[in-house]
């Protein structure tokens, strides 16, 4: 750009651009910048979801922070982008600010049963297990069938009901994982543990 500028100057100075002429081609690229001024928005708001779907947690939560400040989201895409934001604190470990961000993901939209799980797996890892729990339930309530995340969540449950001492409970959840999928190794080698065949 600045190349440019300096080009039609050297034009502009120098003689092969005078006149008439030489405004009407001022005039076009002036309309031309101040149509890419327009532009950088929308190329800045693509720019920022990819990076909010980056596999490196901080700039995950740099791209996701950019799109909630922008304000131009829809509610359930705000709603995925909050989850991003908070499985990226997850992974970081900043429990309090992922479950800030799930229960914001889950006011958005509250029939999403992965914000549940996600939170779920936040609330274990802290050690709220109770309240994990209750967001497994949830989850697992309002999940498909069909749905992918099943039999992590049913595992997960039993994690947390294996951690809270709950044995019984976290045997029919693991087995219920191992329903849902047979090949899943962790509830397999849970149960291995607590001297249960699957």
């Amino acid at each position: 750009m600045l190349a440019l500028c300096r080009c039609l100057e050297g034009q502009l100075k120098y003689g092969s651009l005078r006149g008439d002429g030489a405004r009407e081609m001022m005039r076009r690229i002036l309309i031309g910048l101040a149509l890419m001024l327009c532009a950088p928005p929308a190329w800045a708001q693509t720019t920022n979801e990819n990076l909010c779907m980056s596999a490196d947690p901080d700039i995950k939560i740099v791209g996701c922070t950019a799109v909630i400040q922008s304000g131009q989201e829809t509610k359930a895409n705000l709603a995925v982008t909050y989850n991003n934001r908070g499985m990226a604190y997850l992974r970081k470990g900043l429990f309090d600010q992922a479950i800030t961000d799930f229960n914001r993901a889950i006011l958005l939209a509250p029939g999403d049963f992965v914000s549940y799980a996600d939170r779920g797996i936040a609330y274990k890892n802290k050690g709220l297990y109770d309240n994990a729990i209750a967001d497994y339930t949830k989850a697992i309530a309002i999940m498909p069938a069909t749905a992918s995340g099943l039999a992590p969540t049913y595992y997960n449950r039993g994690l947390a009901y294996e951690l809270k001492g709950q044995r019984d409970l976290a045997v029919a959840d693991y087995r219920a994982a191992l329903k849902i999928d047979p090949n899943f190794r962790g509830p397999t080698d849970h149960l291995k543990s607590l001297g249960v065949a699957p």
